[in-house]
């Protein structure tokens, strides 16, 4: 498990959210067995991002989190390098998503994994 989602766990238990709160930012995510867990997960785990980044507590505490290997990508938001990274970024992320749908559309629909 990576080191910064235990991290936001421990967070979370001291922010005071309830038990629905903290189960939607941190939803259950088990360990893969079978390559088709590598999917679920992956999304599972993109979905929780997004749902912190607009939690201002979590997104700031992750910002400065050394345990956040994006922390500091907002500081440097105006350099050309990162702009581009960025932008490249953007451009991948809805087709890599809807492709892990698509494979677990796939795999659902065949009933594997």
């Amino acid at each position: 498990m990576d080191t910064a989602v235990v991290s936001v766990r421990w967070l979370l238990r001291a922010s005071g959210r309830d038990v629905a709160e903290k189960n939607r930012l941190c939803p259950t995510n088990r360990l893969p067995d079978v390559p088709l867990d590598w999917v679920r997960g992956k999304l599972t785990e993109m979905a929780a991002d997004r749902s912190w980044s607009k939690e201002p507590d979590i997104a700031n505490w992750l910002e400065r989190s050394r345990l956040n290997v994006q922390r500091g990508v907002r500081e440097r938001r105006d350099d050309p390098d990162v702009r581009e990274a960025l932008a490249h970024y953007v451009e991948c992320v809805g087709p890599g998503v809807a492709r892990l749908m698509s494979l677990l559309s796939d795999a659902v629909d065949g009933h594997s994994g």
